[in-house]
C-alpha cells in the first residue's frame, strides 16, 4: 500500500497552525493576567501609603493641638483646609488657591488636605479629615482619614 504523502503533510500543517494558534491566545491570555495583577498590585501598594499619609497627617494635627494647647487650637477656623507646618508645628490655611493641599515630602504624586470642622457634640472638638490624592492608572484616587480631637487636659 502507498500512501498518499502529499495529504498527511497539509493536515500537519494545519495541525501545526491550529496549536500555534492556540499557543498565541494562552500567551496573550497569561500576559494580560499578568499585567492586570502588577497594576492591581501597584494600586494595593499605592492605597497603603495614602492611607498611612492620611494616618500621619491626623498625628501631626494632634501634635500641634498637644504643643500649642487647646485654647490655641480652637482658634483655628474651622470649614477651611490646612497643611501642616512641622518646622514650627503650626497648621497653615491651604485655601488660595481653594484647598490644594501640599504634596507630601519624600512622597512624589501624593497630595495631603487637613479639614478642621467643629464637632456637633457640644461644641468641645474639632473633627479633623485628612485626605490623600493621588493619580495612577485608575485615574485620581482619594483615600482618607477622620477623627475628632478634644480638649484632653
Amino acid at each position: 500500500m502507498i500512501m498518499n504523502n502529499k495529504n498527511n503533510s497539509g493536515q500537519s500543517l494545519l495541525e501545526v497552525l491550529t496549536a500555534l494558534g492556540v499557543a498565541a491566545v494562552i500567551i496573550v491570555a497569561l500576559t494580560t493576567l499578568a499585567v492586570t495583577s502588577l497594576r492591581n498590585a501597584q494600586h494595593a501598594r499605592s492605597q497603603t501609603t495614602a492611607t498611612k499619609l492620611a494616618s500621619e497627617g491626623i498625628e501631626q494635627v494632634r501634635t500641634v493641638r498637644d504643643r500649642q494647647g487647646w485654647t490655641a487650637f480652637y482658634l483655628y477656623v474651622f470649614g477651611k483646609c490646612y497643611t501642616v507646618d512641622t518646622t514650627n508645628w503650626i497648621l497653615q490655611n491651604a485655601e488660595d488657591p481653594p484647598c490644594d493641599g501640599m504634596e507630601v515630602s519624600g512622597y512624589s504624586g501624593y497630595v495631603r488636605k487637613i479639614f478642621l470642622e467643629n464637632e456637633s457634640t457640644g461644641g468641645e472638638g474639632r473633627k479633623i479629615t485628612v485626605t490623600v490624592t493621588w493619580t495612577d492608572s485608575f485615574g485620581e484616587n482619594t483615600s482618607q482619614a477622620t477623627t475628632i480631637l478634644t480638649k484632653w487636659q
